[in-house]
């Protein structure tokens, strides 16, 4: 099946040379009618979700409650980058944990939202595991979170998830377009408090925590060894 995906770093004018910032991309997104038609991201966007998301979207799914389902979506955009907590999700949109369930399948089939699943050497439990939420465009998901200009991004809370949700698109669009092979998996570290890391399977399947000596020694010191008392001599 063919996939219609946003365009790639290396396909958008002023990526590869350097004129266009970091920012930019990341609030304009990879619609190619952003890129190839006078148009304002901010008016294409809000056609876009009046026309597809609250139209399309929501006779597939029935939704007779239009604010209820714009709530969803938005806070979808809250999660991009973070472990999907679907019980959590469902609570703040008003619905059921059955309709969230639901209503995240068609974002899903239509490319609106992306779950990368976890890694797990066991592939049954990739299935059930906590997976992360993505946005197929993060220009979608800029403006579902209010922000209506570039220079907003650099000082917004969600510029390092926007970010981070960036890089796993541009992986996923390399894998869609066959010049990757290897899937994109989810790693979790649980002996450290660091954010989850995104890794290939090859790479999740050959890293290990590792805790060298002298690290071990500074959270383990040793006590020095104490005399043992003896009775006094008389």
């Amino acid at each position: 099946m063919t996939r219609l995906l946003p365009l790639a770093a290396s396909e958008i004018s002023g990526v590869a040379d350097g004129t266009l910032a970091l920012d930019d991309v990341l609030w304009r997104g990879g619609y190619p009618a952003l890129h190839t038609q006078a148009v304002a991201p901010g008016d294409w966007y809000a056609s876009y979700v009046a026309t597809y998301l609250e139209r399309d979207v929501r006779q597939v799914l029935k939704v007779q409650d239009l604010t209820t389902f714009q709530r969803f979506v938005r806070l979808c955009a809250g999660r991009c980058g973070q472990l999907l907590n679907l019980n959590a999700l469902a609570g703040e949109a008003g619905i059921t944990h059955t309709t969230a369930r639901a209503w995240l399948s068609v974002l899903e089939s239509s490319d609106v939202a992306y779950l990368l699943a976890p890694y797990h050497r066991n592939f049954g439990k990739r299935l059930v595991k906590t997976p992360k939420l993505y946005f197929v465009d993060t220009g979608l998901a800029s403006w579902l979170l209010g922000i209506r200009a570039a220079d907003m991004l650099p000082l917004h809370p969600m510029r390092g998830a926007l970010f981070e949700n960036w890089v796993v698109t541009e992986h996923q669009g390399t894998l869609q377009r066959g010049r990757q092979r290897r899937p994109l998996l989810l790693a979790r570290q649980q002996r450290c408090r660091s954010r989850p890391a995104v890794r290939s399977a090859s790479q999740a399947a050959n890293h290990r925590d590792q805790v060298r000596p002298d690290t071990h020694q500074r959270l383990h010191p040793r006590r020095p060894n104490r005399p043992a008392l003896r009775g006094a001599t008389p």
